[in-house]
């Protein structure tokens, strides 16, 4: 089993504790994605974040009343997907399998296969976070490939708020900038079922090539003085870098 140290901030063992919480509830085979896979991936708290994402198999909201039931949870008004635990919001993504995805949106279909894929290809990683509030334990977390699928929805998500779109577009930046630079993100994804892939290399064009201006506007607009390391050159760098080892680039705007 991989063992991961991570250099946390204040609140990274809160959060570690908190999805540890939440994978030793009884829902199911899930996954943690997000900032904090994110962090977990990188191994350093690159950003502040303040929450828990997870893909679940099984449906809502089932699994919002497992988590319910939890030591210190509590409703999360006007979010049917979310419980919080202690504080820390828990933001819960069901996923089925592919076999009968109906959607028409490319960016739809994309948010289903990349949380699937995500879902699916997670290893079971012994954490430890150092530092004086020491916390370790076993986590299946996203692989780096399924974040950045994950987060390609983010950084195009249309009703997604400019905020979270600012922090998945540095998340996004980090991960290949940090994972990718001898191509093992894109050979993940390349070894991928064809839809995936080609869902991914489309998507990955329409941010980090053709709307890599309009991400960094966002990532320093909203994002945290700590974000703005990205520049335009640096996020097409990366993005060239992992488009081109997925396939022939394609013309025109994918996502609409």
């Amino acid at each position: 089993m991989l063992v991961v140290h991570v250099a946390g901030n204040t609140d990274t063992p809160k959060l570690v504790r908190t999805a540890l919480a939440v994978v030793g509830a009884d829902i199911g085979r899930v996954a943690i994605v997000g900032g904090v896979a994110v962090t977990c991936r990188l191994r350093h708290a690159h950003r502040a974040t303040t929450d828990v994402d997870t893909v679940a198999e099984a449906r809502l909201p089932s699994v919002i009343e497992v988590l319910g039931d939890l030591p210190g949870a509590q409703a999360a008004a006007n979010h049917a997907d979310r419980v919080e635990l202690d504080g820390v919001a828990v933001d819960v993504i069901a996923t089925t399998p592919l076999d009968a995805i109906d959607v028409d949106d490319p960016l739809d279909e994309l948010f289903v296969r990349a949380h699937r894929y995500a879902l699916e290809e997670a290893e079971m990683v012994r954490l430890v976070v150092d530092g004086p509030d020491r916390v370790e334990g076993v986590l299946p977390l996203a692989t780096a490939a399924g974040l950045v699928a994950t987060k390609l929805c983010g950084v195009l998500g249309r009703r997604r708020p400019p905020r979270k779109q600012a922090t998945d577009g540095y998340d996004l930046y980090r991960l290949l900038e940090a994972l990718d630079e001898d191509g093992d993100v894109a050979a993940s994804v390349a070894a991928a079922d064809g839809p995936l892939r080609e869902a991914v290399r489309r998507a990955s064009e329409d941010a980090l090539l053709q709307g890599a201006s309009r991400v960094v506007r966002t990532i320093r607009r909203y994002g945290a003085d700590a974000l703005n390391e990205v520049s335009v050159d640096g996020l097409r760098f990366v993005g060239e870098r992992f488009v081109d080892r997925l396939g022939p680039r394609t013309s025109g705007n994918w996502s609409g």
